[in-house]
């Protein structure tokens, strides 16, 4: 056996070795995002959020205004529009 042949089966040997460490972490990963999700999902459920802020405005980001405003900002006729308005 030459020494460039001992040398490619410990790189392959590595490299298997590596990959199965890789796919264990990704697995634990994995779980790890679903735990996560589910308890984030539990919390949205037991504390729903108001329909107005603290200061008594409404959640803009589930309006249907609020694609009619990023229009606005992205035509840059929001810049000329008063608050008031």
């Amino acid at each position: 056996m030459s020494i460039r042949a001992s040398t490619l089966r410990i790189l392959v040997l590595n490299f298997t070795t590596n990959f199965k460490n890789l796919k264990k972490k990704v697995d634990g990963l994995r779980v790890q995002f679903d735990f996560d999700e589910q308890a984030v999902s539990q919390q949205k459920k037991s504390y729903p959020r108001s329909s107005h802020t603290k200061r008594g405005y409404p959640h803009w980001n589930g309006h249907p205004a609020k694609e009619h405003v990023e229009d606005d900002v992205y035509n840059r006729s929001a810049d000329t529009i008063p608050p008031s308005e």
